[in-house]
């Protein structure tokens, strides 16, 4: 072999994921100076750039070993990522993107407008993607430029919900690969973001990811990332606490005041709080009664005690959400509609008028049909929140009890498949209490998580002003649309309650100063973001 072809062949290892340059003696993963140790409680599953599961997947929601199109920070607007600007036509049914010209894939080949119009047509034709559900047509209008054609007026609603989700994808790997979720080739890392997948050890359930130099935004300022996986959030706080770790990220799975309160007064340790941009919430099932009975929904709302549904939920950070069910840190959050108030009496009221009384006298109500009134309730399957959501429920069970409503735990409690069967496939639940977490919050909103027609969502609630609501804010053009629709969608969401938040709450993504410090925080999401790659230095290296 001439001496050509043993560098070449070197090279192509060092791009390999899992192949990197050798450590240095004193510099194991874990101890190098220069990396940021980051733990979570997703865990690590599997290592695709197609799936957006686990503990890489959730990783990459922050430009990580993958570059999206768009980035959004504090869930404001979106800005310029890979897509370095972007026009959105007078009918809002294209969208054209311009792009950086000077992106190279992990393995050292460039991007180019293939592999843009490639992503798209993968996304939507092989992904089956929610977020680009309506796209029509993909055309490379140049080296740097391709445009988007929609079936309906969604442009700029595709752009918003690019934001944090959709990446980039080198076509040279992935046009060979017909099951993207089932592929395991050694190449499935493989992206153009400012980190590169280095190694996996199972053991101590870490991953490891190095800097890339060349990256078409910069070389990053942290030169290694760790990624640690915990069974619960109690184990990750003490572990931030004894300083095995450096930050928390947890998307979707926030941590609340009661697991963080060990560390309040812990040197070098920041809390790391904001407003939730998600909540806590109760849909109702439009499938099945009394849930179809605006005159039952209205009387639930009234029967619940918020108070003690915010303290249960956040403590003394907690605080009762008003009508509209939209969180405060979101756009187009309306802050003069009042918070919601529990009347037993005037539930009891409605419930009469509608026909649901107590006929044979046992304490109990019957439906206007004489049948007895029992409502099932399904709560969100997960470890870390699963003992907020049963102490949610006897709140909600003795609330709906003291108006004369027989209330049940249903079977998915304990069981992960029936729990994602009837709230994801069937959707036959009869009231669910359930989350919008943050990333859904962003654009789509809480709403999408009500209705019936979001795709990929767990929403039933199938009423026509509600549903027209929903789909003129996603038709919205612009930021000010948006905005406008977001308080129509409110005020609907107050009279006709298909869901009712449970608490405007505050939310903890704690980290340490000791080691690392310039944080970035985004609003809902903590400190472990697209901006933290490129302004944290250790203590040492800061001016």
């Amino acid at each position: 072999m001439n001496g050509k072809k043993l560098i070449a062949i070197l090279v192509l290892l060092l791009l390999m994921p899992g192949c990197g340059p050798a450590m240095p003696p004193d510099a194991k993963p874990g101890a190098r100076r220069n990396e940021l140790r980051i733990g979570t409680t997703l865990p690590h599953t599997q290592f695709n750039a197609m799936t957006e599961e686990g503990a890489f997947g959730k990783m990459n929601y922050n430009s990580f070993t993958q570059a999206p199109f768009v980035e959004t920070q504090d869930h404001v607007q979106v800005k310029p990522y890979f897509a370095k600007s972007w026009e959105v036509s007078p009918d809002n049914r294209e969208l054209l993107l311009t792009f950086v010209d000077n992106a190279v894939w992990h393995d050292g080949r460039p991007v180019t407008a293939e592999d843009v119009k490639f992503t798209f047509e993968y996304f939507k034709n092989l992904r089956k993607s929610t977020y680009l559900q309506h796209l029509q047509q993909v055309e490379i209008v140049g080296a740097d430029k391709v445009k988007l054609i929609f079936s309906q007026p969604l442009a700029f609603s595709a752009l918003n919900k690019m934001s944090t989700f959709v990446f980039v994808y080198p076509k040279h790997i992935w046009e060979k690969v017909d099951n993207p979720r089932a592929y395991k080739g050694t190449d499935t890392t493989i992206g153009c973001g400012p980190y590169r997948f280095l190694s996996y050890d199972q053991a101590s359930q870490t991953s490891h990811y190095q800097a890339v130099d060349n990256h078409f935004r910069g070389k990053p300022t942290i030169d290694y990332i760790s990624v640690r996986s915990f069974a619960t959030h109690a184990a990750l706080v003490m572990a931030l606490k004894n300083g095995e770790i450096d930050a928390v990220y947890d998307y979707g799975n926030p941590l609340e005041a009661g697991v963080v309160g060990v560390l309040q007064g812990v040197a070098s340790v920041e809390v790391g709080t904001s407003g939730d941009p998600g909540n806590y919430q109760l849909s109702f099932g439009f499938k099945t009664d009394p849930s179809r009975d605006i005159a039952f929904r209205r009387a639930v709302k009234y029967a619940l005690n918020y108070p003690l549904m915010a303290s249960t939920i956040g403590g003394y950070h907690g605080a009762v959400a008003g009508g509209g069910i939209i969180a405060p840190p979101n756009r187009g959050f309306r802050a003069d509609m009042p918070p919601l108030r529990q009347d037993k009496e005037k539930a009891g009221q409605l419930l009469d008028g509608a026909g649901y009384v107590d006929r044979d006298h046992d304490g109990f109500r019957e439906l206007p049909n004489g049948q007895p009134l029992e409502v099932a309730v399904t709560i969100r399957f997960g470890a870390a929140q699963k003992p907020v959501y049963l102490r949610l429920f006897e709140i909600l069970q003795r609330d709906l009890q003291d108006i004369g409503v027989r209330v049940r735990l249903d079977g998915s409690v304990n069981n992960e498949s029936l729990w994602s069967k009837r709230t994801a496939v069937d959707r036959d639940y009869e009231l669910y209490l359930g989350f919008t977490n943050a990333g859904i919050a962003s654009y789509d909103s809480a709403a999408y998580t009500l209705v019936s027609v979001a795709a990929g969502g767990w929403g039933t609630c199938d009423l026509p002003e509600y549903e027209a609501a929903f789909r003129q804010l996603l038709a919205s053009r612009n930021y000010a649309e948006y905005d406008r629709q977001m308080h129509v969608l409110q005020q609907f969401n107050d009279e006709l309650v298909p869901g009712i938040a449970l608490c405007w709450n505050q939310i903890f993504y704690p980290y340490r100063t000791d080691r690392f410090n310039g944080w970035i925080y985004y609003l809902g999401w903590g400190v472990v973001n697209n901006q933290t790659w490129y302004q944290v230095k250790p203590v040492e290296q800061r001016q």
